[in-house]
C-alpha cells in the first residue's frame, strides 16, 4: 500500500511545481488518518526512508491505533529496560504491532530463556516465541540437551546467543550437527559454545569450505591446525579471496569445483548416483581439481569426540 501511493508526482506537473520529497508527496497521497502515525514513525526511526524501510516490513504499522498499540508497546520496553528501543523496533518492526498481553508474554518468555532486556538479540527472541508455544520451545531445548548431550544451562546460554537456533527445524539441525561432529570432528560441547555455526547453510557453506580447508591442508597450503570454525565464518568475499583465488595456480580447477559444489552437489553426483551430501560435495570437488592428489588422510577423532550421543553415529 505504501509504495503505491508514494508514487513520483507526474511529469506534466513538475514543470510547473516546485520539486517535492518523497516523504511530502507520500504524505499527500495517504489518508488523513495515516499522516499522523506516519509522522510519528519518521519522528521514532529517524529518517522518513528508516520509517518507510519499517513500515515495508511490517505491513500493519500504518495502520495500527498510536495510543491503543503503538504507544503502549513501547512504553512496555521502556519499563522492561530495553536498551536500544529504536535498533529492536528496526530489527524486527512486527513486535511494535503486538497485542500488549502479548507483548509482556513474549518479553517474559524471552528472558526466561536467558536473553535479558539488554541484549541485541532480543528483537528476534520475541518474536521467535511469539509464534512457538511453550510446548514447542521445550520440546526444541530438549532435542539440543538429547542430541548434544548438553545441561539446561548450557542450552539456555547457546540460545541467549542465538534465539534464531529455536526457529530452525529438528532435521536440519540434526544433519549439520551429524556433520560436524562426524566430518568436521567438533565436539558437540564446541558447537554448544559456538551456536552461530548451526546457522549457517550445509550445503552451500559448511560442506564446500569444509573439503576445501581439507585440499588445502593434504597439499600443505594450510595449518593441519585451522579451526573450522574460523574458515566458515568468514564472509564470501573473503573467503574466495584467501583459499581459492591465492591457489589456482597450484590447484587447478579449485575455483570451479568450489563453485559447483555451492550450487548444484546436493541430492545426486554427476553420474546420476544418489549420496549422502558430504559424500556428494567431496564427489564434485575432487573430481574437478587435479588428478593426481594423493587421496585423503583418515582423521582420527578426539578421544572426547568419541563420547558422542548415539543418534549422531
Amino acid at each position: 500500500m505504501l509504495s503505491s501511493r508514494c508514487s513520483p508526482a507526474p511529469a506534466s506537473r513538475a514543470t510547473t511545481s516546485p520539486p517535492s520529497s518523497p516523504r511530502t508527496r507520500c504524505s499527500s497521497a495517504l489518508p488523513g488518518d495515516v499522516v499522523p502515525r506516519l509522522e510519528f514513525f519518521i519522528s521514532f526511526y529517524g529518517s522518513f526512508e528508516k520509517a518507510l524501510v519499517a513500515a515495508k516490513r511490517n505491513g500493519s504499522l500504518l495502520n495500527a491505533s498510536l495510543e491503543r498499540l503503538i504507544e503502549p508497546n513501547i512504553a512496555l520496553f521502556r519499563q522492561w529496560g530495553v536498551r536500544d528501543i529504536v535498533q529492536l523496533c528496526s530489527n524486527v518492526p512486527r513486535v511494535l504491532t503486538f497485542n500488549l498481553e502479548r507483548l509482556k508474554e513474549s518479553l517474559l518468555r524471552a528472558e526466561q530463556l536467558g536473553v535479558p532486556p539488554t541484549s541485541g538479540l532480543l528483537g528476534h527472541a520475541v518474536s521467535i516465541v511469539s509464534y512457538m508455544s511453550e510446548e514447542k520451545v521445550a520440546a526444541k531445548l530438549e532435542f539440543f540437551k538429547s542430541t548434544l548431550g548438553c545441561s539446561d544451562s548450557e542450552v539456555s546460554m547457546a540460545v541467549s546467543k542465538l534465539p534464531s537456533l529455536l526457529g530452525i527445524s529438528d532435521e536440519i539441525l540434526l544433519r549439520k550437527i551429524k556433520f560436524l561432529v562426524n566430518e568436521a570432528m567438533m565436539e558437540p560441547r564446541y558447537i554448544v559454545e559456538r551456536p552461530v555455526v548451526l546457522s549457517m547453510s550445509l550445503e552451500k557453506r559448511l560442506m564446500p569450505r569444509h573439503y576445501v580447508m581439507k585440499i588445502l591442508q593434504e597439499k600443505g597450503l594450510l595449518n593441519s591446525n585451522t579451526s573450522f570454525l574460523t574458515f566458515a565464518k568468514l564472509g564470501e568475499k573473503s573467503f574466495k579471496l584467501k583459499f581459492i583465488d591465492c591457489h589456482k595456480d597450484s590447484i587447478p580447477g579449485l575455483a570451479d569445483a568450489y563453485a559447483t559444489a555451492r550450487t548444484g552437489a546436493k541430492l545426486h553426483s554427476n553420474q546420476g548416483v544418489q549420496m549422502h551430501p558430504p559424500k556428494i560435495v567431496k564427489t564434485v570437488i575432487r573430481s574437478k581439481i587435479s588428478p593426481c592428489m594423493h587421496p585423503p588422510r583418515k582423521m582420527s577423532m578426539h578421544p572426547q569426540a568419541k563420547c558422542t550421543p548415539s543418534n549422531l553415529l
